[in-house]
């Protein structure tokens, strides 16, 4: 059978296409939008907050670092949370305040991407400078750890700590924001720090992070017994919950909280 090439069927394909490259540039216009703004965002300086009798932190909310919005609904708990869970992001990590952000931004896209999720997972992150950046914030439930998201606050610190420690400026800014938690009603006076392997099948948050969670530098660290079957269970390691370990001297300086 030969081809029809009659004029509407030029004309049908010829706005086929059109249709196609406008489609085209502007999903390109959105990206190189979206990508701007975040990379504007970033650039800018995070605000000093000052913790009442304490020290300060810099802090980015979700506006100063050009956060999506969620697609669904927030979940809130009551406040003071009583459980902070400790966690690590592994794959990605960053060399400066700039760069930071920019994980920032690149977790939620992921979270909300590729997992579904109606927004980024973790209450707050924490990048190498010590800036710690707005998730879904306090009293709203994170998606981090099954089981244990509510009353609880997820803060992720960015970079892989299996084999090295976040930088001093990252440790005193969770220092910081837990400090600003208890002393604003966000967190319990006597709240409970645990590690994200202890609750979740995780290497997260690393070995020499959590060997440093033990130290005397976070009194509200807790031991927690695990069932034997729970340590078959994902990637759990043995410096989970093997046994109560021996609290070790922190390299860093003494905490307050």
């Amino acid at each position: 059978m030969a081809a029809d090439f009659t004029p509407n069927r030029k004309f049908n394909r010829f706005m086929i296409i059109i249709i196609l490259c406008f489609v085209t540039m502007l999903v390109g216009a959105s990206l190189f939008v979206g990508i701007y703004l975040s990379t504007s965002k970033c650039a800018e300086s995070p605000e000093l907050v000052i913790n009442e009798r304490s020290g300060m932190f810099r802090y980015k909310s979700r506006a100063a670092w050009g956060a999506r919005p969620r697609t669904e609904p927030k979940t809130f708990f009551s406040a003071p949370a009583k459980y902070v869970i400790i966690i690590h992001t592994a794959g990605l990590d960053c060399v400066d305040m700039v760069d930071c952000c920019r994980s920032v931004v690149e977790t939620q896209n992921i979270h909300m991407d590729k997992n579904g999720w109606p927004d980024i997972g973790y209450n707050f992150m924490i990048g190498s400078y010590g800036v710690v950046y707005e998730g879904v914030g306090w009293g709203v439930m994170g998606i981090h750890s099954r089981g244990w998201n509510n009353n609880t606050i997820g803060i992720a610190l960015i970079g892989d700590f299996r084999m090295r420690l976040p930088d001093w400026k990252a440790l005193q800014a969770l220092q910081e924001i837990l400090y600003y938690g208890v002393n604003n009603g966000y967190l319990m006076q006597n709240y409970t720090m645990y590690g994200h392997c202890q609750v979740v099948p995780f290497l997260s948050p690393g070995r020499t992070l959590f060997n440093e969670l033990m130290s005397e530098n976070w009194p509200h660290w807790k031991y927690r017994n695990v069932p034997p079957d729970a340590k078959l269970q994902g990637k759990r390691t043995d410096y989970c919950f093997d046994k109560k370990p021996q609290i070790i001297k922190s390299c860093i300086s003494p905490g307050r909280i």
